[in-house]
């Protein structure tokens, strides 16, 4: 594997965090309902 998995991780997470942002443009933890 040439990732490390503390990169693979960072990347999962980066990957959950745009993933909302863009279809929505407000990540869902930042709708206050």
């Amino acid at each position: 594997m040439s990732l490390s998995l503390g990169e693979a991780v960072k990347e999962e997470l980066e990957r959950s965090q745009e993933g909302p942002g863009r279809s929505g443009g407000i990540p869902s933890s930042d709708i206050p309902r």
